[in-house]
């Protein structure tokens, strides 16, 4: 999809459909479970308390996130910080500093 291209969303109480030019996607209504539902209000409440750490433009976003490495070492999992990078980016750590999230 491009910038300029056309997007149709319909949100209806059984399925939600989004349109472009390339085709048509419907997504159906299902039940959550009880535990989704109230997992979804938590995570609100709990983020109240979050300080802002970063704030990045799109592009920089998906930039980090595609930087990510896939996939977990299962056999010995390490722990890793987000911290800035120079300018607007962020990084990957194994060592806790200051400003890491």
């Amino acid at each position: 999809m491009g910038e300029r291209d056309p997007l149709h969303l319909r949100v209806g109480p059984e399925e939600l459909a989004v349109t472009t030019v390339t085709g048509r996607v419907v997504e159906k209504k299902v039940p959550l479970a009880e535990r989704w539902l109230r997992g979804f209000a938590e995570t609100q409440v709990i983020a109240v308390g979050f300080d802002l750490r970063a704030e990045l433009p799109a592009a920089e976003a998906v930039a980090f996130l595609r930087s990510l490495p896939r996939g977990t070492n299962r056999s010995a999992p390490t722990a890793q910080w987000v911290v800035p990078s120079g300018g607007r980016g962020l990084r990957l750590t194994t060592r806790p500093v200051a400003g890491a999230g």
